[in-house]
């Protein structure tokens, strides 16, 4: 456990912003971000994914997601529907996403005849 996360619960917003911003830009060393996603409000979890958007890093977007309001999870779903992040899946947030955008994703597989695996080894079910 590095120092700075015991830090972390006692630390205001601002402090936390500032800390995030040296993170994302390498100012710091093995720091992980994602230790600070439970103590940041909305606005610098905003920040930190628009940051991986803008960098298109699906996995790291997707540690974001359950720290996230449902506007901008909504927002990455989009991205995933669009497929404007190469490795950024619709399926892979829809524990996240409200009843609508699963029946949006649900309508969207249906109209393309889109049921195929990722897995090669599905085949059993034919």
């Amino acid at each position: 456990m590095s120092k700075i996360s015991t830090l972390l619960p006692f630390l205001d917003d601002e402090e936390i912003k500032d800390l995030v911003e040296k993170a994302l830009k390498g100012d710091l060393n093995n720091m992980k971000l994602t230790m600070v996603y439970p103590f940041a409000d909305q606005e610098t979890m905003n920040m930190i994914v628009d940051h991986f958007i803008k960098e298109g890093q699906a996995k790291k977007i997707m540690t974001t997601v359950p720290f996230l309001e449902k506007a901008k999870i909504n927002e990455i779903y989009e991205l995933a529907h669009s497929k404007k992040i190469e490795g950024l899946r619709e399926e892979m947030l829809m524990p996240f996403l409200g009843k609508n955008k699963i029946k949006e994703l649900f309508k969207n597989m249906l109209d393309k005849n889109d049921f195929s695996s990722d897995d090669e080894d599905d085949d059993d079910e034919e």
